[in-house]
């Protein structure tokens, strides 16, 4: 089986640490001089005619993104707010800017939209989903007369938009592996950088704990609120349906899973939740177009396991090929997000806006 290379395992290896120290340091430099330059106005930032929400990261994944901007698009919209949402649409199979989806039905495939635009145009249906490299253009395309919020997806460090306010995710069993920046560690850039946030949101995948440890050491970097979230496992979908199954629907199965996603760990752990453990486990680097070979030989090698199903993530269905069916059949599982403090993130984002609204009129 080829593509099972993990990120976030190797830059834990000590050699690969230690081999990558040098360009580390000049990459961490140059991010605090970008940000500096930012900051001090010697770079522009773009204003957007909407309130902005950015909802972002620290290290290069596996926090719990997506189903953040998820749970917020849904929010935002039962309180009656047009809704954009804003992505680069990472790996997707097209060049232009281009809309995913009107907030009324889909308009682009996951191939062209990229995996987690459309994920997120699927599950928060009532939001529009624009995608494009360059994000203030696109979002001057799409969104300047149709919208009261924009969702700023993946955008703590795509510092050319103005955002009301900064939400950091992650991961609560590890927040920034070895502290060190790429290419020898997680960060994506010097942990300092974390003053710029608003709010942090600490991704469990299971029970959430406390760590009253972590919490201090996030907060010598800044003075954020720190939200507590966690997956939590919906339910399964067998691909090709639409029917949900409950969770217990796979227990005493035998399980193959695979996994395309920057932390293949995080799905374990989800997993081990609801008392699944697979009997192999195939991981996929993050973002991978499964082709027709590719399930091929997961299904073979399912077959030689002798395994009942297949597993896999609801962004990693995305990517499996419009009508594709094997001997051995592929369930998805569903997740949602639980907040335990919810309501100081949800009325912060309330006030502000109404503050912002009353300013303008």
């Amino acid at each position: 089986m080829t593509n099972r290379f993990n990120p976030m395992t190797q830059l834990n290896h000590t050699c690969w640490s230690r081999l990558f120290w040098f360009p580390s340091i000049l990459y961490g430099c140059g991010m605090r001089i970008r940000n500096a330059l930012y900051r001090l106005g010697l770079i522009k930032i773009h204003n957007l005619n909407a309130f902005v929400i950015s909802v972002g990261n620290i290290t290069i994944g596996g926090t719990g993104k997506t189903p953040l901007v998820i749970y917020l698009a849904q929010w935002l919209a039962k309180q009656q707010l047009t809704v954009a949402v804003l992505s680069r649409g990472y790996k997707r199979k097209s060049k232009n800017a281009l809309m995913v989806s009107d907030g009324k039905g889909r308009l682009a495939s996951a191939l062209t939209g990229g995996d987690e635009p459309f994920l997120i145009a699927r599950r928060a249906k009532q939001a529009a989903v624009y995608v494009g490299s360059n994000r203030v253009k696109t979002a001057r395309m799409y969104t300047q007369k149709s919208c009261d919020i924009i969702i700023l997806d993946d955008g703590f460090q795509h510092l050319r938009i103005s955002r009301d306010i900064n939400i950091v995710c992650m991961n609560a069993n590890n927040p920034w592996g070895n502290s060190r920046t790429i290419p020898a560690g997680w960060l994506r850039e010097p942990l300092s950088g974390l003053n710029r946030a608003d709010f942090i949101v600490r991704m469990h995948s299971g029970k959430i704990s406390a760590e009253k440890n972590q919490i201090k050491n996030i907060q010598k970097w800044t003075s954020a609120p720190v939200i507590e979230a966690r997956r939590t496992p919906k339910d399964w979908i067998q691909l090709g349906t639409d029917k949900p199954l409950p969770l217990n629907h796979l227990h005493n199965k035998k399980v193959l899973a695979f996994a395309g996603i920057a932390n293949p760990d995080s799905f374990k752990e989800t997993l081990a939740a609801i008392n699944i453990e697979p009997d192999c486990f195939l991981p996929f680097m993050d973002h991978h177009w499964y082709s027709e070979k590719d399930l091929g030989k997961i299904i073979n090698t399912a077959e030689q396991q002798q395994s009942d199903v297949i597993i896999t993530t609801e962004k990693d269905a995305v990517r499996v090929p419009a009508g594709f069916f094997g001997s051995v059949p592929i369930y998805f599982l569903r997740i949602e997000i639980q907040i335990e403090n919810a309501d100081i993130l949800l009325k912060s984002i309330s006030s502000k806006n109404r503050r912002r609204l009353n300013k303008g009129s």
